[in-house]
């Protein structure tokens, strides 16, 4: 074997070296080791890590908050289609199109934050968006709640919204 052949071959071998202990460790960190030991309690291994329960239960509520709407109108699916006069097949589409929508949404972030380190940024920009996006709609559906006056009858119900001369405010 030539001195060239050698060292190509010892490049090879530190190569496959690396990638098994790079693998070895990435299943030690996903407790994927294959050995008889038990892996430790959700308790211990939140408590080991350094950013504590924060991210598991953030991560928790605003799955909670994402799926809210989407359960409600599976849940109120008969009711909807039959409001509005389309069969449960459209609706069933509108799922469907919405769970896509969503899966294809992330992809252009992924590659986004894939070799640049700005998941932080484009996490916060995120944030913002949806909090300026849902805030407002929030506040107009929560300063009418109070409120009983209906299309047919327009002088407001309640004294707040009376005080500001029909004009409804934020009470």
């Amino acid at each position: 074997m030539s001195p060239r052949a050698k060292r190509q071959a010892d490049v090879v071998v530190q190569l496959e070296e690396r990638q098994r202990a790079l693998r070895e460790r990435a299943r030690r960190a996903f407790g994927v080791t294959g050995g008889t030991e038990p892996a430790p309690g959700l308790r211990d291994a939140i408590g080991g890590s350094p950013v504590g329960w924060y991210p598991l239960v953030a991560l928790s509520l605003l799955v909670v908050v994402d799926q809210f709407q989407a359960f409600g109108v599976s849940v109120l699916g008969p009711e909807i289609s039959r409001t509005l006069g389309v069969g449960r097949s459209v609706l069933a589409l509108l799922l469907v199109l919405q769970a896509l929508s969503v899966s294809v949404a992330a992809l252009p972030f992924a590659a986004l934050v894939q070799r640049r380190a700005r998941r932080a940024a484009v996490s916060i920009v995120t944030a913002f968006a949806w909090s300026a996006t849902v805030w407002p709609l929030a506040r107009s559906k929560l300063s009418t709640a109070h409120c009983s006056s209906t299309a047919t009858d327009p002088t407001p119900a309640c004294a707040c919204c009376r005080s500001t001369a029909g004009r409804r405010s934020w009470g």
